[in-house]
């Protein structure tokens, strides 16, 4: 049997987390999302299962290639976005017969097989995965006539309009010809477009399944999905790990572990491989640490996922958090509830880190400051055009360059973003001078890499280099005057080279 895995979503919701990883690569119990869909589909009989995939999708395919677990896979490409419908229309010819439709950010232990055998009594061209919730507000829900044929959807209806509480998990069972109803190389989705046109021909119908499932595509769902697997976790103590501390409950490790004196494991805990837990941590219930992870003397860690490579310092304290990859704490930081720390962070000596907080990959945290809300960090453009017109145009969102400032020893957004190089001087001129210390502080210059990494300027990007090494730390006035002098100039000499050069 053949499937076909949505997985080409930005993963918006999950970020900052999904900025540098797409969120089929997303680490759950340190096994990718994907690969828990996968072993579902497996376990069902699937043989074959086309992976559809957009934002980069270069890391899925060198992740799992071809094959996985005797599962043959494809990686359909699209040269522009289809939706959840019109990508799998793009795949036709894929399918020879009856298939399945999962959503690649479910997280669920539903009878596949059992649906595909209620799908073929049915009769109909679509079979939809029911379940029963306690919040059908929060979903798209249907009510279903007597011969389980569906007889009217309502997305996410107001509370008090709840007459029905069976929800749509997104996994469908389709028949080949339901493809036909969807227009080719068009944008079309399958719960606004195609089911519409299916209910009104009586050809759809659902099946009310009992089991789990969750959307792990927002932080709720990945923390209920995260729980509900150790909840089912067995132990494994290998015979490579060196304990010297004590373990309480299930405790999962991989290999080469090194838990230290007086450390102390209350499960359920899953550790990856070549962890280090040095003496007297302390590590809670629910807590997942990824391959590599190093954690110094009297930490205590409750609740939190740390990705790969993270390393935390002595005295540290972490609740209940998402911590991506290569994340660098220093001694005596504190991470409170429901933070999301983007890779490859660098947070000093006392960082604090304040519930609910999310902060970009790549931003460094000055030592003894706090952090709360969001710290937004440009994100790298994939083109490098070095070219006038290039440099004077406008960026997106993700790309923009967000004026951040130390103030008390809070880091904060200041409320301001520049989305081109004209709005970054115009910014210049009023934003709080403590946003230029902040972004040009110690061995940090946020702006030239800004001017590097985004624009594209070499030459502005120089100047700024200089910059920082001429204007004596305090000198707020200097400093902002140079660098209004050298965007200007700059500017200046980008519109005279975009009309000598005859652009229009």
């Amino acid at each position: 049997m053949k499937a076909v895995i949505l997985a080409g979503g930005f993963g918006i919701r999950m970020r900052p987390l999904t900025l540098s990883r797409p969120k089929p690569l997303m680490p759950l119990l340190n096994k990718p999302v994907t690969a828990h869909i996968l072993d579902l589909l497996q376990e069902h009989g699937v043989t074959e299962v086309a992976i559809t995939t957009n934002y980069l999708r270069e890391q899925i395919h060198a992740f799992f290639g071809n094959e996985y677990k005797g599962i043959k896979l494809t990686y359909p490409a699209e040269e522009q976005p289809l939706g959840t419908a019109g990508c799998v229309k793009n795949i036709e010819g894929f399918f020879d017969e009856t298939f399945i439709v999962m959503q690649g950010d479910t997280i669920t232990d539903l009878d596949l097989t059992q649906l595909v055998r209620d799908h073929r009594q049915y009769g109909g061209l679509a079979t939809l995965a029911a379940i029963h919730v306690d919040d059908p507000w929060n979903y798209g829900v249907m009510e279903l006539a007597d011969d389980n044929r569906i007889r009217q959807f309502y997305e996410k209806p107001m509370i008090d309009e709840c007459t029905t509480n069976l929800a749509n998990t997104g996994i469908y069972i389709l028949e080949p010809e339901a493809l036909e109803h969807i227009p080719l190389g068009k944008f079309f989705d399958f719960a606004k477009d195609l089911f519409p046109i299916l209910l009104e021909r009586q050809s759809l119908f659902a099946s009310a399944l009992d089991g789990f499932w969750v959307d792990i595509g927002r932080p709720d769902g990945y923390i209920k999905a995260k729980k509900w697997l150790m909840a089912r976790m067995e132990s494994r103590i290998p015979s490579s790990a060196q304990i010297d501390g004590r373990l309480e409950g299930s405790i999962y490790l991989g290999e080469n572990v090194h838990i230290g004196a007086h450390s102390h494991l209350i499960g359920p805990v899953l550790l990856g491989d070549n962890v280090i837990l040095e003496k007297g941590s302390v590590i809670g219930p629910y807590t997942v640490l990824g391959q590599g992870v190093n954690v110094r003397n009297n930490t205590v860690i409750n609740g939190a996922v740390l990705f790969e490579d993270t390393e935390v310092g002595s005295g540290g304290d972490i609740s209940s958090s998402l911590i991506a990859e290569r994340v660098r704490i220093g001694s005596n930081g504190t991470i409170q509830s429901d933070v999301i720390i983007g890779g490859r962070c660098n947070l000093e000596e006392g960082v604090s880190v304040i519930n609910g907080s999310r902060i970009w990959p790549g931003m460094d945290i000055t030592d003894h400051s706090m952090v709360s809300g969001t710290l937004k960090m440009f994100i790298s453009s994939s083109d490098v055009n070095y070219d006038p017109k290039w440099e004077l145009r406008s960026v997106t969102a993700d790309e923009a360059f967000y004026f951040n400032k130390l103030s008390g020893g809070h880091v904060s957004y200041t409320g301001k973003r520049a989305l081109s190089l004209s709005e970054f001087n115009s910014i210049l001129h009023n934003v709080d001078a403590s946003s230029l210390e902040f972004h040009m502080r110690s061995n940090v210059n946020d702006f030239k890499a800004w001017l590097d990494e985004v624009i594209c300027d070499r030459e502005l990007s120089r100047l700024f280099a200089d910059i920082k090494n001429e204007v004596p730390a305090g000198n707020r006035h200097k400093l902002r005057y140079m660098m209004l002098d050298a965007t200007a100039r700059r500017i200046d000499d980008l519109i005279r080279e975009v009309k000598r050069v005859g652009y229009v």
